[in-house]
């Protein structure tokens, strides 16, 4: 089967087509986000879909994916998710120094890594500078 490798993952040809953006000179996230999907808020779907990508420093030439921007929810009164911060990774930053820091509880780090399953793929993965990660309430 043919396809590509993106990032250190394999991609079939079928879902190459118009998936993904070639960085060039000047380029952020929120301006790929709002020419995309018309939303700069959108800058998060692109991180999840590019772990590993930092927002600060994009280096011409990389490829991103672009994932397919999702569907409106149906009519009708949609739920409120619970309320959660962003927190932009620094330099040196754990999850069990990030839960430590906003919750007083390095246990907490378990609660960060379930928040954010679709942007860290192990409880022990790399966090990078600029990355935004959500921190839920306690409970």
């Amino acid at each position: 089967m043919e396809g590509i490798i993106v990032k250190g993952r394999w991609l079939p040809q079928d879902e190459d087509a118009g998936r993904f953006h070639v960085i060039q000179s000047g380029d952020t996230l929120f301006e790929i986000a709002r020419e995309r999907y018309g939303d700069a808020s959108f800058v998060r779907l692109i991180e999840a879909a590019n772990p590993g990508v930092n927002a600060r420093a994009l280096k011409i030439g990389d490829r991103l994916i672009l994932p397919e921007k999702p569907k409106p929810q149906e009519a009708g009164v949609a739920p409120t998710p619970p309320q959660t911060k962003v927190y932009v990774v620094q330099k040196n930053d754990t999850l069990i120094g990030i839960a430590r820091r906003f919750y007083g509880d390095a246990v907490m780090y378990r609660k960060i890594y379930e928040a954010n399953r679709d942007v860290l793929p192990s409880l022990n993965a790399t966090l990078y500078v600029g990355q935004s990660l959500r921190l839920p309430e306690p409970r």
